[in-house]
């Protein structure tokens, strides 16, 4: 019988574990994008429907008063139709700004109001728009929804 025993394998070796690295590493650079995209579309589907409730309480308002709100009391005027607080945009540059710019412009083509106001309204039309002229995931401007 031979003294030495037959060595058994423990572990892995350098070249192994490099090569798990380099799999892991090109797995994730293709997984992060898609994440990203997911991200942007969830924003923007919260947007899009923000926007639709929004249009919604103003349509039942003016069902039930027989006007549009007034553009500086919009905010209070729809507090009865929608929940909680007025609600931010949630996405381009003002996303987290909830208040209310006025606009003649049916619709709108450039960013007005106030630095704060995250939504344009026409009071003789009683259309509201995201204020941004940023760009979604397809190339639609905030606008343009």
């Amino acid at each position: 019988m031979h003294a030495h025993a037959a060595r058994t394998r423990r572990g892995f070796t350098l070249i192994e574990l490099i090569i798990v690295v380099v799999v892991l590493g090109i797995l994730a650079a293709v997984a992060t994008p898609k994440f990203t995209n997911t991200s942007d579309s969830a924003r923007e589907n919260a947007a899009k429907q923000t926007l639709s409730v929004l249009r919604n309480a103003i349509e039942v308002y003016k069902t039930e008063e027989g006007s549009y709100p007034a553009a500086g009391t919009i905010e209070t005027d729809l507090a009865d139709y929608i929940r909680g607080d007025f609600p931010s945009p949630g996405v381009g540059s003002r996303a987290s700004a909830a208040g209310v710019g006025a606009t003649t412009a049916n619709p709108p083509s450039a960013v007005g109001g106030a630095t704060d106001d995250g939504w344009l309204y026409n009071a003789s039309v009683g259309e509201i728009w995201i204020n941004d002229v940023g760009t979604d995931s397809e190339s639609n401007t905030f606008m343009s929804w």
